[in-house]
């Protein structure tokens, strides 16, 4: 059995090992918390082991002390263990009749507590991507490949909505059809079909990524890029491909491979010799404006400006906003992704003079989650302002307003409610506290 005192141990731990870190970098606990922007109590209760801190606390922690996933994979290892012990201490009240700790109980910045949004998407998942048979049969009603494309459209429709939990409930039928039918048929026919199975593996490591599971995103990015490429479909391809990069920006350590890779496809698809269609282009936008993202959270202001150039020009060349590949690329999403790169480099004003210029209303209709991104986003920008916190949750208020799961799913919504939790004030922010519950990140 895994007790407190195991729990306690190995947060001290880690909190242990991040206070040597720090101090091998010359930093003291105020100079880490500004760069940071957090406060000073919480780096000392996190190295003391008092609290746990947050994945997104953890990442940034191992970037700027060059710890090599270190202090992720600590973090990481740390929540495993209290999961675990959660689960053994429920089975015990289970075994003895006695009631254990509410589902409602849910530590601040615990990623993996009771949210029954995030645990549908999680499950969903889980049954799409271990439905791997070794002989698969047809079915004697089965549908055609028509019906299963049109199936999965919906689903990335769904996703684009914002509805992540719907998602992934239809997921593991569509996936296991298209399988089948790929199995079962030849020629084109099994092309087609096989294009089914990319279209579903993108949504799969969408909603993996979009739920922090890196690893999941990945295997699922994988198996897209697989079944695109014998199905010969060069645009699900590029997409998968983006989808990997954005899989490899949630594990720790690989975001210059992720750059790499994101920058090497939309050269490919950049080639003079190629001929450009709408869905390339919106593909080789979106790898661009991933690589800014990812350049911005290094700090290389010229890189950024050079993928954002390069991402203009495609948009400019796509010559409107639009939805191709489910991308939603176009010049509205390129100013989106410049509000993100201000918000990872740690310019808020910035942030707030594009958040202000924005004109949502150009986007395609039924991109419900991407314009609750938007709000994430500048409520992150808010919160990095001194006295922001206020206009954060509103900004978060409204993401919910517009879609309740991107905040409530979201991982980086959930850690930036994890943030404002750490530094409430209830008489400036009243909402934070019943949002966060919503959210199944506080009691």
């Amino acid at each position: 059995m895994i007790s407190p005192e195991d729990i306690a141990a190995a947060r001290q731990a880690l909190g242990g090992r991040l206070a040597a870190l720090r101090q091998a970098e010359g930093h003291n606990q105020h100079a880490l918390a500004g760069i940071l922007f957090t406060s000073r109590s919480s780096v000392a209760n996190i190295e003391r082991g008092r609290q746990a801190g947050t994945r997104d606390f953890w990442e940034r922690c191992d970037t700027l002390l060059h710890a090599d996933g270190a202090l992720v994979g600590g973090y990481d290892e740390l929540r495993k263990l209290e999961a675990h012990q959660r689960r053994e201490a429920a089975g015990a009240a289970a075994s003895t009749g006695v009631a254990g700790p509410s589902p409602l109980q849910v530590a601040p910045g615990d990623r993996c507590g009771a949210n029954s949004a995030l645990d549908a998407v999680r499950d969903g998942l889980r049954a799409a991507l271990i439905s791997y048979r070794p002989v698969r049969h047809a079915a004697t009603a089965g549908r055609s490949v028509r019906e299963l494309w049109a199936a999965t459209a919906s689903i990335h429709a769904v996703y684009q909505r914002g509805d992540y939990g719907s998602a992934a409930s239809r997921l593991p039928v569509v996936l296991d059809d298209a399988h089948r039918l790929a199995d079962t048929t030849t020629g084109r026919h099994r092309e087609r079909a096989l294009r089914v199975v990319a279209a579903g593996y993108l949504a799969a490591s969408k909603l993996a990524s979009k739920t922090g599971d890196g690893a999941l995103a990945w295997l699922a990015a994988d198996r897209a890029g697989t079944a695109a490429n014998l199905a010969g479909a060069l645009s699900l391809g590029a997409v998968s491909t983006y989808q990997t990069a954005c899989a490899l920006l949630r594990l720790p350590g690989t975001a210059t491979q992720a750059e790499t890779l994101a920058v090497a496809a939309a050269d490919d698809l950049g080639q003079p010799a190629r001929e450009p269609d709408a869905d390339l282009l919106s593909a080789r936008g979106a790898l661009l404006l991933l690589a800014a993202v990812t350049a911005g959270r290094r700090g290389d202001h010229a890189d950024v400006r050079g993928y954002l150039d390069a991402a203009t020009a495609t948009a400019r060349q796509l010559g409107r906003d639009g939805n191709r590949m489910w991308t939603a690329f176009g010049p509205s999403n390129v100013a989106i992704h410049q509000l993100s790169i201000a918000v990872a480099m740690r310019q808020p004003d910035e942030a707030v003079k594009i958040g202000q210029q924005l004109d949502l209303s150009r986007l395609p209709a039924g991109l419900g989650g991407r314009r609750a991104q938007v709000h994430v986003e500048l409520a992150a920008a808010h919160a990095q302002q001194r006295d922001g916190d206020a206009v954060a949750v509103l900004h978060l208020l409204e993401a919910e307003r517009v879609a309740a799961q991107a905040v409530h799913v979201n991982i980086g919504a959930r850690d930036l409610l994890t943030v404002l939790l750490h530094r409430e004030r209830r008489s400036a922010t009243p909402g934070l506290r019943p949002l966060a519950q919503r959210a199944g990140v506080a009691t």
